[in-house]
């Protein structure tokens, strides 16, 4: 009887196993996304890389790089308002990362921010002359 037992509980524990090993393979992670978003814009399929960068930050909104990549793809589909929030995220993320600053100022300058735009460019001349 000892034998059954143990037998069955070896069992259910490689089925545990096995099943979260197997649910951990199938889940995408942040960087997975990215990469797939990544590869949508180099393919010029700006919307999905839309779409990819969106689960990424589904699953971390600390990203920058979905963060900054989402404002980027935006941009370039002239969607400037939606690139906003994007690269305002982006410049919290990295608040020293030159070309954060640089996609704010852009999506501000054609969105009708002159100000805000001149603020955000002046930002990343300063960070990387």
């Amino acid at each position: 009887m000892k034998k059954k037992r143990l037998h069955t509980i070896l069992l259910a524990a490689l089925l545990v196993i096995t099943t979260t090993s197997f649910a951990q393979q199938l889940e995408k992670t942040v960087a997975d996304y990215v990469a797939a978003g990544v590869a949508a814009q180099q393919a010029g399929n700006f919307e999905e890389a839309l779409r990819q960068y969106a689960e990424a930050i589904k699953l971390d909104p600390k990203d920058f790089g979905a963060q900054f990549n989402s404002g980027a793809a935006a941009m370039t589909l002239r969607k400037p308002e939606q690139a906003l929030p994007f690269f305002k995220v982006a410049v919290e993320l990295k608040p020293n990362e030159p070309m954060a600053h640089y996609g704010l100022g852009s999506a501000y300058g054609v969105t009708g921010h002159a100000a805000e735009a001149i603020d955000a460019l002046k930002e990343a001349i300063r960070l990387d002359p």
